[in-house]
């Protein structure tokens, strides 16, 4: 055979001994103790092996050798020892765990002393540390490549690990004298595998636990818990998790594993592969006879044995493209209690398969998880940062960790934490990797989420709280007037997010006056200035909630009617999409029982939908617009500035008779905007036209020249005291840009020229130059 080579993660131990012995001023040919050291420096599975069984730095440290009487030439020696080990068991590739295996049985090396010494600290026999790496070694030497595969030679890699067919295997043997003379392996022929349906058919997560190919999982404490209470029960001790995709249902069990591994419990977790089950099973009976060779091995085998089942409700349920014969025989080996397993669904399969049949549901103890907080998702990408880290050769610092679970929870709407920031983590990791960076910068994870949400870099890298201390001058840049009421909102945002607010959303405003004076722009300008975006608003027009079954819209139909699991528009907008503004317009329109919904939003910050889960509404900012008193605001006023300017008392008594007080007294601010100033008008006016006029110059590169008069005229058309400045955008449509499309049309306007509006006898003219 040919000769097996290091992996790159090997290569990286030995360069890393080199530079440790050079940093404390010995010679360049590495000491057999530096190589043990970097074991622990180095992400691989010989060190983490190692600390799982108690081994650490300083515990090593502690028995630094002594004498370091040590022929030279360790690294050379212990290189031919790990090759002849890997050429021996058939392995292709030479690996961190053939290291170990030499570093422990190297005679002439000191390494040796140092593990034997640490591992008589700890009560550790450094035997029973082999006895696991041998298990490792053993089982990808056997070629069970999804139980016992070497995940360290397929990172490497980069695809599926190829084995030649072994013929031996490594069996320490104990012997009289000395303990570590015992290590020195043994050639015998390997025995046939106990358990081969469950080889072919599983994944073996113990052993992934064991070399380190799968991370301890951090947090999640109470419900690794709650799974171990109910596997120890004697009855109902299948576990089912339930969550939705993308909260680490997978990962739990992971952790579980990791779990059982440090406590010494013998139970390993094995993974089914659904696939690998169906396959090959067109023969009738051909499926049951699997499950049943499946069972017996699990019933057979010296070491308790749980199945993890991903995606379990497609087996057990009843609907199109459920197999009912797996379905039938796997509720029947539950019940006998033949198949102990560990399942994992969403919450609308398990309503559907499990909470509909009363057996089933018996066999299974339901464990519901949630989407973690952004505190706990950056503490599991810091547990796994450095696996990342490792794979993508990138430093992963905690700003840019932060960044991936603040930005992915507030601009990514699919998925859920932990895995829509691992997710994003993973691609901007892989970028800047090839861009040349040493490590992850804030910046690049920004510019991954730029491009998804369709949003500038720069308001994403901008503070909440740099936004919030120039709040007024961003929306005054939207809105025309209504200082004070921008005043306000503003103060109240700053407020709240400070922490006064409690339980509450961001802000809760009730906006009130006539149409067409700013009250929708207000809410979209602040979706634009807080969130980044003039779309990231949910609006509802309360008109069309005037009955008392329309709040199935919002929360959701009740059980038993068409769409109880589809979820309703705001408690499903607000699950999607945290951070966004609510607008409710035209509060005054919508039915008493609609109000009703909304008085939890505002007093708790949150909503619980007709299936009865809850949604946080603590991100948002909720808008409700009313033209109550409009009708007295138009009666005092006739035109620009007629009558009175002091309308708030009008208008706010009008609401107070039409809203219930314990609605009025939920609200962070009451505002009401007062009918627009000529000054106000005309500002409009020309916003409007510069906006239109930009399109217009990045389309045809035209330049245009607008006159006075033609703003002044615009005003006198365009703006009513009924409507507002509503008509104003139909006006500059029907009769400006028009006119500007009829030039380019006729060919007295062309591309990269220049023209002019001007007021005509019988209003606006295009003049061309």
């Amino acid at each position: 055979m040919t000769q097996p080579q290091p992996t790159r993660i090997l290569q990286s131990i030995y360069d890393e001994s080199q530079r440790l012995c050079t940093e404390v001023g010995r010679r360049h040919d590495p000491h057999s103790f530096y190589i043990l050291m970097a074991l622990f420096t180095v992400e691989n599975q010989a060190g983490h092996l190692l600390r799982l069984s108690g081994f650490s730095e300083d515990i090593l440290l502690d028995h630094f050798p002594n004498d370091w009487g040590e022929r030279e030439g360790a690294l050379q020696r212990l290189q031919f020892d790990c090759t002849e080990l890997a050429k021996r068991m058939g392995d292709d590739r030479v690996n961190s765990l053939h290291l170990l295996f030499a570093l422990a049985t190297d005679e002439e090396g000191r390494a040796r002393e140092a593990l034997q010494r640490s591992g008589a600290q700890i009560g550790v026999s450094l035997a029973k540390v082999l006895d696991r790496c041998e298990r490792v070694l053993v089982r990808a030497q056997r070629g069970q490549s999804r139980v016992g595969h070497v995940p360290e030679a397929k990172a490497v890699h980069g695809g599926p690990r190829t084995r030649p067919p072994a013929t031996r295997t490594l069996t320490p043997t104990p012997s009289e004298g000395e303990e570590l003379k015992t290590l020195a392996p043994q050639w015998v022929e390997p025995e046939r595998s106990k358990t081969p349906t469950l080889d072919q058919l599983c994944e073996d997560m113990s052993a992934l636990a064991l070399t380190g190919a799968i991370s301890p999982i951090v947090g999640r404490q109470e419900e690794l818990g709650k799974i171990l209470d109910i596997l120890g029960k004697r009855r109902s001790n299948n576990p089912v998790i339930v969550g939705p995709p993308g909260v680490g249902k997978t990962a739990l069990v992971e952790g579980l594993a990791h779990a059982l591994q440090e406590s010494g419990d013998e139970r390993r977790i094995l993974g089914l592969d659904i696939g690998r089950l169906m396959a090959g099973t067109g023969l009738r009976g051909s499926l049951s006879d699997r499950l049943g060779r499946l069972r017996q091995e699990i019933q057979d085998s010296d070491q308790g044995i749980v199945l993890f089942i991903d995606e379990i409700h497609g087996l057990l349920g009843a609907g199109e493209g459920v197999n009912q014969e797996i379905a039938g025989e796997l509720k029947a080996a539950l019940a006998r209690g033949q198949l102990p397993c560990i399942g994992a669904t969403t919450e609308d399969e398990y309503r559907m398969v499990f909470a509909k049949d009363p057996a089933l549901s018996r066999r299974f103890s339901p464990i519901f998880i949630t989407e973690p907080s952004k505190e706990e998702a950056f503490l599991m990408l810091q547990g796994a940062a450095s696996a990342y880290g490792c794979h993508h050769g990138l430093e992963l610092p905690d700003p840019a960790l932060r960044a991936a679970v603040d930005l992915s929870h507030r601009y990514l709407d699919e998925g859920q934490l932990p895995a829509k920031a691992f997710d994003l983590l993973d691609l901007a990791a892989s970028r800047a990797r090839r861009s040349g960076a040493d490590a992850l910068e804030v910046e690049a994870v920004a510019s991954v989420v730029a491009e998804r949400a369709r949003m500038p870099i720069e308001r994403l890298l901008g503070g909440d709280e740099e936004k919030l201390l120039k709040f007024e001058a961003e929306l005054a840049e939207r809105v025309v007037g209504h200082e004070d009421a921008l005043q306000k909102i503003a103060t109240t945002l700053r407020r709240n997010r400070a922490g006064f607010g409690g339980d509450k959303p961001i802000g809760s405003f009730l906006l009130l006056g006539p149409t067409g004076v700013g009250k929708t722009e207000v809410a979209r300008a602040t979706a634009e200035a807080l969130f980044g975006r003039h779309d990231d608003m949910l609006r509802f027009d309360m008109g069309e909630f005037t009955e008392a079954h329309s709040v199935a819209r919002l929360i959701g139909a009740p059980p038993g009617y068409v769409g109880h699991e589809e979820g309703g528009q705001l408690t499903e907008g607000i699950r999607r999409r945290p951070y966004r503004v609510l607008l409710f317009d035209e509060i005054e329109k919508g039915h008493p029982d609609v109000l009703q919904v909304l008085l939890a939003l505002l007093d708790e910050g949150r909503v619980s939908d007709s299936r009865g889960f809850t949604v946080d509404a603590r991100h948002c900012v909720v808008f409700l617009t009313s033209n109550l008193g409009a009708r007295r605001v138009s009666q005092r006023s006739v035109g620009f500035g007629g009558g009175s300017r002091d309308v708030s008392a009008d208008v706010l008594s009008e609401a107070k008779r039409k809203l219930p007080p314990e609605f009025f007294n939920r609200l962070d601010e009451v505002l009401a905007f007062e009918p627009l100033t000529p000054a106000e008008a005309r500002a409009i006016a020309e916003r409007m036209m510069e906006a239109s006029l930009d399109r217009f110059h990045e389309h045809r590169r035209i330049t245009v020249d607008v006159e006075d008069g033609v703003f002044d005229w615009l005003v006198e058309e365009g703006y009513s005291e009924a409507d507002g400045a509503r008509p104003m955008r139909r006006t500059v449509q029907n009769v400006l840009e028009s006119a500007l499309a009829e030039a380019v049309l006729k060919g007295e306007l062309s591309d990269g020229g220049e023209a002019q509006l001007i007021l005509g006898d019988e209003g606006p003219e295009v003049r061309c130059a």
